[in-house]
Parts: C-alpha cells; sequence; structure tokens
C-alpha cells in the first residue's frame, strides 16, 4: 500500500507509530500479521510503502541500494521471511550492502539482469537458478571465468543478452552454455556505441556460425547491418550462405535485417 508522507514531518517517527499498531500480539500471535514500510530519506520523496510479509512483490525497487532507502519491521528482526515471490532481480556489487536488506535471500528468480563483477555475498543471496530463463549482462571487462561459474548452476537459461562491455573482444567470449535459445549482442561497446561489425570483420562470418551452432538450441538468429553501397565487398547474405550448412535457411527480412533460421 503506498502512502504520502505530510509536509515537514519526522518521516521515521511517522513510520514507528504506524507500525506500532501492527506491534501488539493480535496481529503478531494471533494472526501472524508482520509488515514492513519501505521509504526513501529524501526531502523531495514523500511516498512510502506498508506491506505485509513474507514479500508478495514480483521485483526489488531499482534503487534499493542506494544509502537512501530505509525499511523498518513492526515484529522482530529476527524472524525470517520468504521472498519466492520475487521473480526479477537487477543485482550490482552495491545491491544489499544496506544491513536493513542484508538478509534477503532469494529462490525464484525468473529474469536476472547483473552489473559485473559481482560480488562474493551474491551466491548466499540468490540461492537457487533453477528458474532463471532470462539473463542480461552489463559491464564486461574479462569476467568470463566468472561467468562461467555463473552457467555452470543455470540448468534452463533461455535468453541471455549482453548490455555492455569494455573488452575488445565481443561476447559471448568462451562462454558456454548449451540451453540458450535467444542470444542478444546488440550492446555497447567501451565507447559506447551500439556493437557492430565493419566490412573488414565480415571474414569472421565462419567464426560467427561456429559460435552459434555450439549453442544446439538455438532456433533462430537476428542480424542488423547497414550495407555500405559504396563496397564492393560479398553481400552479407551470400557470404552466410556460402559458409552455412545447406539446411540453413537465411534470408533478408527487410532492408538492414537478417534472418537465419537453424
Amino acid at each position: 500500500m503506498l502512502l504520502e508522507f505530510n509536509n515537514n514531518i519526522n518521516k521515521e517517527k511517522h513510520i514507528d507509530q504506524l507500525l506500532e499498531a501492527y506491534r501488539s500480539p493480535f496481529w503478531i500471535e494471533e494472526h501472524q500479521r508482520f509488515i514492513e514500510c519501505l521509504w526513501i530519506e529524501s526531502i523531495n520523496e514523500k511516498l512510502f510503502c506498508l506491506y505485509s510479509l513474507p514479500y508478495s512483490f514480483e521485483s526489488i525497487p531499482g534503487s534499493v541500494s542506494q544509502p537512501s532507502y530505509r525499511a523498518k519491521l513492526a515484529c522482530p528482526s529476527q524472524i525470517k521471511f520468504s521472498y519466492d515471490h520475487v521473480h526479477n532481480l537487477l543485482y550490482d556489487s552495491s545491491l544489499f550492502t544496506n544491513t536493513e536488506f542484508s538478509h534477503i535471500q532469494f529462490n525464484h528468480i525468473k529474469d536476472l539482469k547483473i552489473k559485473l563483477p559481482f560480488d562474493d555475498k551474491f551466491f548466499s543471496i540468490i540461492l537457487n537458478f533453477d528458474y532463471l530463463l532470462s539473463l542480461t549482462l552489463s559491464h564486461l571487462n574479462h569476467y568470463s571465468s566468472q561467468l562461467q561459474s555463473l552457467f555452470d548452476k543455470i540448468p534452463h537459461l533461455l535468453s541471455l543478452k549482453f548490455q555492455s562491455w569494455s573488452t575488445k573482444d565481443m561476447p559471448p567470449f568462451d562462454i558456454k552454455c548449451s540451453s540458450v535459445r535467444y542470444l542478444d549482442i546488440q550492446g555497447f561497446d567501451a565507447t559506447h556505441n551500439r556493437h557492430c561489425f565493419n566490412i573488414r570483420q565480415l571474414t569472421n562470418i565462419p567464426s560467427i556460425l561456429e559460435l552459434v551452432y555450439m549453442m544446439k538450441n538455438l532456433r533462430t538468429l537476428y542480424i542488423t547491418y547497414f550495407p555500405d553501397s559504396r563496397s564492393h565487398q560479398p553481400d552479407v547474405v551470400d557470404l552466410i550462405r556460402h559458409f552455412a550448412p545447406p539446411t540453413t535457411i537465411v534470408t533478408r527480412k527487410y532492408y538492414g535485417y537478417i534472418t537465419i533460421r537453424l
């Protein structure tokens, strides 16, 4: 439930007064209702959230890692609650450094976004990867060994997206994950531009196809390209058709877009 602070009010004092009503045996012992309040210590932020535990939302607020976020319970802090309803999570190295959130653990994450490198607490906060279907990675910089240890724990990953990286090599590097069916490498490189191949890189198409065929469950690959009408280099579609197995269907969807069906 979203509520609003009055102007010129002591936020924490107001929260304490609200929670006091839920600290009685009527709520905690008889009805097993445990209430928590989440708010931001900012003059400009007037909204706060009052909700019951176990946590029933599908995601954690994106800026929960900010020091300005505060939370208070209307029950003893030693009681541990499930966060199994949370299915979407953005994780970075500063997440849950706030002691008020350090006890949280997740078992049913389906969509995970990670800013690399992830810290030592990562595997103690996310305990189970069996439900993870979609993974988005950003800020890559030679973390392939760390990533492979993560992929080894994800048995059913379907979608893999590389959002940004600062390496000369192009993702997914030497990472192996045979369950992936959707691969997105249209992220940003070290210069903050979307990654693309220039005309001199077209000779790498065989190695790209080799990488794709290592992902045995991949069925469709979409390629965006910007042909140079002044160039005398072979057409991209012709090159892919030349190197791909005969059963591969390569079509020019429309100007600048190619579809490869395996």
